[in-house]
């Protein structure tokens, strides 16, 4: 009789009470079924012996066994309940030989095995899982699958992946019908440059005629070979009456799950309205992590970051979180807090303040409308997936900013993320206590990923 025929004969919904190994194996049987003894007393039916393959496979797989077969022998009744033989055929133990990567990507091999380190190495189910893992939160590429080739002798491990649109190109046009103006911004981000794994940043934002900001942020990845990396960064923000401010600053980082930077920033800043001027170094300390999953925008998951700057006469910082969390279906609600501050002897001039409001802070308020020492806001959104690509939300944002004398400025609106050619079209009408409905901000932006 055929093991279905035999599992068919038995599948009572009856509890395990033990599982025997058939065939000649490298281990001992008790090794293997000690694996499995938390499933006794489980009831059988054909998930639960799947699961009980699939911790077989595991375990070989960890110990350099890839052609591992698992399949039910017999399926047999007693007093306390049903014995299931498993028979186990192992194949060969395997040492990688090679690695080869398969499917259309332009990430550069260099690249790739700085994530598949198993040249050379007994092959290792759960340190390829690992890889898997840290390729796939690179953001550079996709894991489809993997195999173990043979047919050439030395087994090749071979990755089946694609590239990610990881590259974004995403401008606004930011339109103030109280004050008749129109501002905007463009960013382009390139964290995979040429398939280098190198990272470039360019942003330009114009808050109003007399007030621009330019950045521009480069990364070199993999410092001397190690997971360090250095970061530079350029900023030039022109505010016309107010000041000049410009900086540049460089960072050394250890990047992992959680990413730790310190570095030097140089600031030389004039104040047009007491013409002032200032030349400071700073001091850098942070980390930046994240963890986002899905493939559509808005994605799930969490953002964090800190950060304190310090001289002898002049310290600020920052603390951000925020994430977004999927509800029953469809549903998802967004939450946000950011911290900033400024302290200075001698107290702060134009240029130490932070320019707050706008897109991406508070958008019920134009670019850059407070100028403030400490600021804390947050934001909450509740938002529907009409489709996979198409998104709509309600959103409310508020907090204290505080120059001189503290204000709380409250905003609230609605937006809708559609998809378009190759990227998002993102619209929102935002409303604060300073705006009816009539003269309401509009935001409209275009997202490009490629």
């Amino acid at each position: 009789m055929s093991p279905a025929c035999l599992l068919s004969l038995f599948f009572f919904l009856l509890p395990l009470e033990r599982v025997e190994i058939q065939g000649p194996i490298s281990f001992p049987q008790s090794q293997i079924e000690s694996l499995l003894k938390p499933y006794y007393g489980s009831e059988v039916d054909s998930s639960l012996i799947e699961e009980l393959a699939g911790r077989i496979l595991d375990f070989y797989g960890d110990r350099g066994f890839p052609f591992v077969s698992v399949s039910p022998e017999y399926l047999r009744n007693s007093s306390g309940g049903l014995i299931l033989g498993l028979r186990v055929e192992e194949g060969s133990p395997a040492v990688v030989g090679s690695v080869r990567f398969s499917g259309p990507v332009r990430t550069k091999r260099e690249v790739l095995l700085r994530f598949f380190r198993d040249e050379g190495k007994l092959f290792s189910l759960a340190r390829l899982k690992r890889e898997i893992s840290e390729a796939n939160s690179s953001g550079y590429v996709e894991i489809i699958g993997f195999s173990v080739d043979t047919s050439r002798g030395k087994p090749v491990l071979v990755i089946a992946l694609r590239d990610r649109r990881a590259n974004r190109a995403d401008g606004a046009l930011l339109y103030d019908q109280k004050r008749k103006n129109l501002g905007g911004y463009l960013e382009v981000d390139a964290p995979n440059l040429m398939g280098t794994g190198r990272s470039l940043k360019l942003s330009y934002r114009r808050v109003s005629l007399g007030e621009q900001r330019f950045q521009l942020r480069y990364r070199e990845p993999w410092l001397f070979g190690t997971d360090f990396y250095l970061e530079g960064e350029v900023l030039y923000h022109f505010a016309e009456s107010l000041f000049i401010k410009r900086s540049v600053s460089s960072r050394l980082g250890f990047k992992r799950k959680v990413e730790f930077y310190i570095g030097e920033k140089y600031e030389d800043n004039v104040d047009m309205g007491d013409e002032g001027a200032e030349s400071v170094f700073l001091s850098i300390m942070g980390f930046r992590a994240e963890r986002l999953s899905g493939v559509y925008v808005p994605q799930r998951g969490v953002r964090m970051g800190f950060e304190v700057q310090v001289s002898r006469k002049k310290q600020s910082g920052f603390l951000f979180a925020g994430g977004r969390f999927p509800r029953s279906g469809p549903f998802s609600m967004a939450l946000r807090a950011d911290l900033r501050f400024v302290r200075k002897m001698g107290g702060e001039k134009n240029f130490d303040l932070i320019a707050y409001g706008g897109s991406g802070s508070l958008r019920g308020y134009r670019e850059g409308r407070f100028l403030a020492r400490e600021v804390a806001t947050g934001g909450l959104e509740l938002g529907y997936n009409l489709t996979d690509k198409f998104y709509l939300s309600a959103f409310v944002e508020g907090g204290m900013v505080k120059a001189n004398m503290a204000q709380f400025p409250v905003g609230y609106g609605l937006s809708a993320l559609l998809p378009a050619r190759s990227g998002y079209l993102s619209l929102a009408y935002a409303l604060s206590r300073e705006r009816g409905f009539s003269d309401g901000l509009i935001h409209l932006s275009y997202l490009l990923t490629f």
